[in-house]
C-alpha cells in the first residue's frame, strides 16, 4: 500500500515548512543541489541566509567531490542522493522543524571501507565575528543583524549543532566571507 504523502512526491519542488513560521522556500534557489540550506531560510518573515552547508572530507582532510544523482520532494522532506568522488553514496534528508530548526540528516553507503568526515559549516556577513560563542555547550551560537520583510532591523541568533558530541569544532574569523558554499574558499 502506498503512503498518501508518497503520492505527492516530485522532483521539481523544494519548499519545506512546519507550520510555525519557519520555511525553506527560496524563489530562485542558487544552491539547491549543494548540501544544507545555503540559500537560507525564513523565520517569521525574516530571511536568514546563508544558514549552513555540509562538506565531506577524506581521512586526510581533503574535500571529497559530491555529484548530485537525484532530488525528491514531499511536503515532509527533501531527499538528495549524492555520489562522492571516493565512490561512497550519500543520502541527505532536509527537513524544517518547529522553532526554526533546519535539519540535514545523512546516511552513507559504501561497498568497501572508507573514512568520511562530514563537516557542517557556515559563513556569516562581516561584523558578526564579535558575536561568536567561545565555548562548546552543545551548539555553536552566532548573533547577527537581520532584516525583516518590511526592511526593519531584526536581531538573529543562529545555532549550529550536531546530534551527540562532535569529534571537534572550531570558529575562525576569515577576511571577507565566502559567498559560495565552497570548502576551498574557507
Amino acid at each position: 500500500m502506498v503512503e498518501p504523502i508518497e503520492l505527492l512526491a516530485r522532483d521539481d519542488k523544494w519548499q519545506l515548512g512546519c507550520g510555525d513560521g519557519a520555511i525553506f522556500a527560496p524563489l530562485d534557489p542558487r544552491w539547491l543541489d549543494v548540501p544544507g540550506f545555503w540559500d537560507g531560510g525564513t523565520i517569521y518573515q525574516t530571511l536568514v541566509a546563508p544558514l549552513f552547508t555540509v562538506t565531506a572530507l577524506d581521512e586526510e582532510g581533503r574535500e571529497l567531490g559530491l555529484k548530485l544523482q537525484s532530488r525528491r520532494w514531499t511536503p515532509a522532506e527533501l531527499t538528495l542522493e549524492y555520489r562522492l568522488s571516493n565512490g561512497v553514496t550519500a543520502s541527505e534528508v532536509r527537513t524544517v522543524h518547529p522553532g526554526g530548526v533546519f535539519v540535514s540528516e545523512w546516511r552513507l553507503r559504501a561497498l568497501r571501507r572508507a573514512e568520511v568526515q562530514l563537516v557542517a559549516w557556515t559563513a556569516q556577513p562581516d561584523g558578526t565575528a564579535a558575536a561568536l560563542g567561545g565555548d562548546w555547550r552543545g551548539a555553536f551560537e552566532i548573533r547577527r543583524p537581520g532584516v525583516d520583510h518590511a526592511g526593519r532591523p531584526t536581531p538573529v541568533t543562529i545555532e549550529l549543532s550536531t546530534p551527540g558530541a562532535p569529534t571537534s569544532w572550531g570558529a575562525y574569523v576569515a577576511v571577507g566571507e565566502p559567498h559560495a558554499p565552497r570548502w576551498a574558499l574557507t
